[in-house]
């Protein structure tokens, strides 16, 4: 069962790769085309701020995901549903966080974008980016039991599911109306639909999860995810400040179109990065490695 499991992670890993691959390139010709270099600059942009702001997550996925294999293994279901229950409550806490550090950098957002220089509200604009990655932490942690259990392929189909839909969406969004906005409340309307879709498949499966009596989470295992959080807490704070930092600094000197440029050629570098290594990271749940929550 574990190969057959590994196996059906694999093939639906590839194949949301290869769908995205193609999609991302389509979908990204006809949105700088229709929208221009400064939206695409924008866009980078307020991913860079909203990455920012998930640095507060600080690996606690990984850490409980981790765990999760010791107490499935023993078949410990009240330990389980008592780490889903504390991954819960922190990723309410996380999305919170979100929503207030990300209100309070409002006020400072013309020192990164002209506004001027962008047809709608900017502020609007990001408002909805904030939405959509506060509410991604509301949902997000009914995944770990999926996962542990080596079910990622589930995921993974939901993911492509997404990714199609969301692309076509774009495509037709940018003929008919050239407005960005919709655009955005569409990756909102479908964002929380997958997280709602894979919400209800891990009741499903797993219907303990849904109890309604969970016990505290023991205080060695809470030390423990700790001790491991803070451990993750240096490789995430790290890795935002060499590879998250670049769009705001661009934006802030060379402008919104400069920026575009290199969100576009960021594209192309990430997407075969993601081609050759993606793959083995989206499978690497059934060899015992390490997972990263964050989606694109």
């Amino acid at each position: 069962m574990r190969i057959q499991n590994s196996l059906r992670n694999m093939i639906t890993a590839v194949m949301q790769i290869v769908v995205t691959i193609i999609l991302r390139f389509i979908a990204q010709s006809y949105f700088i085309h229709i929208l221009g270099l400064k939206y695409q600059g924008l866009n980078g942009l307020f991913s860079s701020i909203i990455g920012m702001l998930g640095i507060a997550e600080l690996g606690l996925g990984t850490a409980i995901l981790f765990n999760m294999y010791e107490y499935i293994a023993k078949r410990d279901i009240e330990t389980i549903k008592s780490l889903l229950k504390f991954y819960q409550r922190c990723y309410q806490a996380i999305s919170g966080f979100v929503i207030v550090f990300g209100l309070a950098l409002m006020p400072f957002l013309h020192v990164f974008v002209n506004m001027s220089s962008i047809n709608e509200n900017v502020y609007v604009i990001y408002l909805l980016f904030l939405a959509d990655s506060a509410f991604s932490y509301l949902l997000i942690y009914k995944q770990s039991i999926l996962i542990a259990h080596q079910k990622k392929h589930l995921i993974n189909l939901a993911d492509l599911a997404y990714t199609i839909i969301y692309n076509l969406g774009q495509i037709a969004l940018l003929i008919l109306t050239h407005n960005y906005i919709l655009i955005l409340l569409l990756v909102l309307f479908l964002r929380l639909a997958e997280n709602i879709m894979i919400s209800r498949v891990a009741d499903r499966r797993y219907p303990y999860i849904k109890d309604k009596k969970v016990q505290l989470l023991d205080k060695k295992i809470a030390r423990r995810l700790i001790k491991q959080m803070k451990g993750q807490a240096f490789h995430v704070i790290g890795g935002f400040v060499v590879f998250g930092t670049d769009n705001m600094i661009i934006s802030s000197f060379l402008g919104l179109t400069v920026m575009g440029l290199y969100s576009n050629y960021l594209l192309i570098t990430n997407t075969l990065n993601s081609f050759f290594t993606s793959s083995c990271r989206k499978c690497n749940s059934e060899c015992g490695g390490f997972i990263n929550g964050k989606k694109w």
